[in-house]
């Protein structure tokens, strides 16, 4: 998805300063912020109170804030508003959530590895895996040999000569 007229204008309005843009980007991604700081706590099996997500969901808001709106000003608008954030909130959970470690919980290689799959990356990477195997039993002909795909085969020629 890509960035929307609306979202570009938001964040234009909140690196200049305007107040009620600010309140406006807040209320609009409370939630989706809520709900990625609970998400990374589940993901490694932590139960946070509401206190706790309360504390790491205005870390996520003055993390943006931070330095000027740093973090803000790095988004080039190549997804949505929202993705980004998502990845933003995701980093700095996962950070504060680590350094919150109890006995009982994963470590932190564990959370690294959790914090990957939250992102999706194990599950695309698992149905590449499925459908490269599916296209390899599908290119077989029925007595086991591999039928050629077109992109191993040799391009057509306009040439008739060079087809020899």
């Amino acid at each position: 998805m890509s960035l929307s007229t609306l979202d570009r204008d938001l964040v234009r309005d909140c690196l200049q300063g305007d107040d009620a843009a600010w309140r406006t980007f807040c209320e609009r991604f409370a939630g989706l912020i809520t709900q990625v700081v609970e998400q990374s706590a589940l993901a490694f099996e932590m139960a946070i109170d509401e206190s706790t997500r309360n504390e790491l969901v205005t870390e996520v808001f003055s993390s943006i804030v931070d330095r000027n709106f740093t973090l803000l000003r790095r988004f080039r608008g190549e997804s949505s508003l929202a993705t980004y954030l998502t990845i933003v909130a995701r980093r700095i959970a996962v950070k504060r959530l680590q350094g919150m470690k109890v006995p009982g919980t994963k470590s932190s290689s564990e959370i690294a590895t959790h914090s990957t799959a939250a992102a999706g990356t194990e599950l695309r990477i698992d149905n590449k895996l499925r459908i490269d195997n599916q296209l390899r039993i599908d290119n077989q002909s029925p007595s086991g040999q591999a039928v050629p795909t077109p992109s191993a085969t040799k391009p057509l020629s306009p040439n008739p000569e060079e087809a020899h």
